[in-house]
């Protein structure tokens, strides 16, 4: 399941972010709080996006490796 969190980190992580999130799992048992923002484009399309500071290692964090 920590695969598909990472995942998502390099999904909606600013592509210049090099938050460990992008490279590593979180650890069993592990928990991350974010917040996921909303917006549009120039043209109108919605876009999501994790601001990289607003991520919080609540327990466990990234692993080692």
């Amino acid at each position: 399941m920590s695969g598909r969190f990472r995942s998502f980190f390099q999904l909606y992580l600013p592509r210049d972010s090099d938050h460990p999130g992008k490279k590593r799992k979180i650890v069993n048992c592990g928990a991350v709080g974010l917040t996921l923002q909303v917006g549009r484009t120039a043209v109108g399309e919605v876009v999501h996006r994790i601001d990289p500071e607003s991520i919080n290692v609540v327990y466990g964090g990234f692993s080692a490796k």
